[in-house]
């Protein structure tokens, strides 16, 4: 199965501008990589990540992904288990440049170097907005 269609530039000559089909929906993804905050620590006894949230919100069975930014970590989870302020919740405040808030998230993996990793939330949320931010 393919999701375009064909052109004949492949196949016959060299590949120009025109033989790209860069409008057709496609061709593009609906989902995107949306940073939303970055890993302060983790605690190994608990399994539990404080994040700093700085963009946008996490909602419980969001796609999250955590990547590395000197080091090789990649983690990628369902969010399930969220506190703020201590308590269990569902979704999160929304958190900003100007106003970040921090968070815990029950991370699956035993994990060495969380620190200053970047967490991001993997959706299609945003697409139809053609919105980069939660």
């Amino acid at each position: 199965m393919y999701n375009r269609g064909f052109t004949p530039g492949f196949y016959f000559k060299r590949v120009t501008e025109e033989d790209h089909q860069h409008k057709s929906p496609a061709n593009l993804s609906h989902f995107r990589y949306i940073k939303v905050g970055q890993v302060e620590k983790f605690n190994k006894e608990t399994g539990y990540a404080s994040l700093s949230i700085d963009n946008g919100y996490i909602t419980k069975n969001d796609d999250i992904i955590i990547m590395g930014e000197n080091n090789d970590t990649y983690i990628h989870q369902n969010a399930e288990t969220i506190k703020y302020n201590g308590k269990n919740v569902t979704k999160t405040p929304r958190g900003t440049k100007d106003k970040n808030l921090t968070i815990e998230l029950k991370i699956e993996e035993n994990c060495e170097a969380l620190e200053k990793d970047i967490v991001f939330i993997f959706t299609d949320k945003t697409y139809w907005k053609k919105n980069y931010s939660l």
